[in-house]
């Protein structure tokens, strides 16, 4: 019953500490008539174990659920779960395409799929259609994501991306995003590497150190960095 308490939310850690216990309680819960409970519900749920049985398929019936709220938690959760909810990617698919909800539940959605990765590239034809018809945060949300999913938009986001870097808000994000171009990304990320600001060549140093074995060639531009004292 305690769980059952607008309260619970701020109590996540003990119930994570319950480990598989919980998870019929959850369940149970994902199916209250309050949509807050469901919502919250949701959001626990999201933070189970990758592959916990049971989860990715609670959250998914969710996606119709009709009240937005949970919907929304339904999407963070699923993105939470990783590759493990890539059953979830055409569910997620047709919710992205309802035009009677906010922004915020598209901009989530397609955050969402991002996370999945490359098992949702079938979604990246749609992405590709919101990325050129939209501007702003969702714009390079979009962006992110089809460079996660689908190296071949390169062609079409990376232009975008090479704006974005000279902005300062968005900036770690188009970083990530071009890293996740892979090769069509490289030059941008090694160019930056002069920057005059030193906080800038450090994110980018730090992406390219992501990238591992893949950044290879940018160990000259990185050593010449590394002897920079400004």
């Amino acid at each position: 019953r305690a769980l059952e308490d607008w309260e619970f939310r701020y109590h996540r850690t003990h119930v994570e500490a319950l480990g598989e216990a919980v998870l019929p309680a959850l369940l149970e819960m994902s199916k209250s008539p309050d949509p807050f409970v469901r919502s919250q519900a949701l959001h626990l749920l999201g933070v189970r174990p990758a592959g916990t049985p049971g989860v990715v398929g609670a959250l998914r019936a969710h996606l119709t659920d009709p009240e937005e709220m949970v919907r929304q938690s339904a999407v963070v959760a699923l993105g939470q779960q990783g590759t493990e909810a890539r059953s979830a990617a055409p569910a997620l698919l047709s919710l992205l395409a309802r035009k009677d909800q906010e922004k915020w539940t598209t901009r989530l959605i397609v955050e969402a799929l991002s996370k999945i990765g490359p098992d949702a590239k079938a979604v990246s034809p749609a992405l590709l259609t919101l990325f050129r018809s939209e501007s702003g945060d969702l714009k390079a949300e979009c962006a992110f994501a089809l460079a996660v999913l689908d190296r071949q938009a390169s062609r079409e986001v990376l232009p975008f991306l090479q704006e974005l870097i000279k902005k300062p808000s968005g900036r770690r994000e188009a970083l990530t995003a071009l890293a996740a171009l892979g090769d069509p990304g490289l030059p941008d990320l090694i160019g930056l590497l002069e920057h005059r600001e030193p906080s800038v060549r450090a994110q980018v140093a730090a992406v390219l150190g992501e990238r591992g074995p893949a950044a290879r060639s940018a160990v000259p531009a990185l050593t010449r960095a590394c002897s920079d004292s400004s």
